[in-house]
């Protein structure tokens, strides 16, 4: 709790757990620059990093331990399509305003959104 906004967590690490996986998930959101925010994935076979700036993205480094698909192995660069943050809204807000009009099924199942709103509540320990 940063004391500016009441219950706001902040430097927080949330761990999950799968069957076959663990996640691990940490945000500082009043980290002093420079600022180093990025996904990084990390498995038995391998690495995948969204390499810096985080918005937008435009490349993942990956290190694979054998060749999957179009990828070598070892350690390659793997563009992305680069989207900004006002793209992602505006694009977000076409499919909700579809949805609401009848023209298309929302984007996700309502079970999908109340699972991730728990999952963060329970993160933060503010849901039981």
């Amino acid at each position: 709790d940063t004391g500016d906004v009441p219950l706001f967590m902040d430097n927080t690490l949330g761990v999950f757990e799968f069957d076959n996986a663990l996640a691990f998930v940490d945000i500082a959101a009043m980290e002093p620059g420079p600022t180093a925010r990025r996904f990084e994935v990390y498995g038995t076979d391998g690495s995948a990093i969204l390499l810096e700036p985080f918005e937008p993205g435009a490349e993942i480094r990956l290190a694979l331990t054998t060749s999957k698909a179009a990828y070598q192995l070892g350690e390659q660069r793997v563009p992305v399509e680069v989207r900004g943050r006002q793209e992602m809204y505006d694009l977000e807000l076409v499919a909700f305003l579809r949805t609401i009009t009848g023209q298309q099924q929302p984007d996700r199942p309502i079970a999908h959104e109340l699972t991730v709103q728990e999952t963060l509540l329970r993160a933060t320990r503010d849901m039981g």
